[in-house]
């Protein structure tokens, strides 16, 4: 598989490519629409059936992480729901069947519709790269949308 630029969440560490910060988000820990809001107390946390993202995820990494922070681990939870999406685990918070850390851009639009709540947390900002190859200069095409991107996100 070949391609021209990428966008990765987090840090790149191979030196064949150059990566170009354009965006930020923050997570939002989410539970479907007429959930409880505010206690996060570890019995909660153990009891709340978790919607996640796959392995290797890094939505994933970062809901284990904060879980970590609360003393838990993936093994201390009565049960959990996998899914390869953003969308898929935003549709099943809206459908009621469980609770996730998913990105802002992902839920703002379900939180204000009422489909879905959110409950305020402490997670650090994800940054957004976009990858290019560094020994080769962007397209016209391309450094436009890296341009759009460092702009508009």
């Amino acid at each position: 598989l070949q391609a021209d630029i990428g966008i990765i969440e987090g840090d790149c560490q191979l030196t064949t490519l150059r990566a170009q910060a354009v965006a930020g988000d923050t997570l939002r820990l989410v539970f479907p629409s007429g959930a409880a809001g505010g206690d996060l107390s570890p019995e909660r946390l153990r009891h709340t059936p978790w919607i996640l993202r796959e392995a290797g995820s890094g939505t994933r990494d970062s809901f284990l992480q904060w879980l970590g922070r609360q003393g838990l681990g993936l093994e201390d939870l009565e049960s959990t729901l996998e899914l390869p999406s953003n969308e898929a685990v935003c549709s099943a918070v809206e459908a009621g069947i469980g609770a996730a850390l998913l990105s802002d851009l992902v839920v703002r639009r379900s939180i204000e519709a009422g489909r879905m709540v959110d409950v305020p947390i402490d997670t650090p900002q994800r940054r957004f790269h976009i990858l290019t190859h560094a020994e080769r200069q962007p397209s016209a095409l391309e450094a436009r949308f890296i341009h759009h991107a460092e702009t508009n996100f």
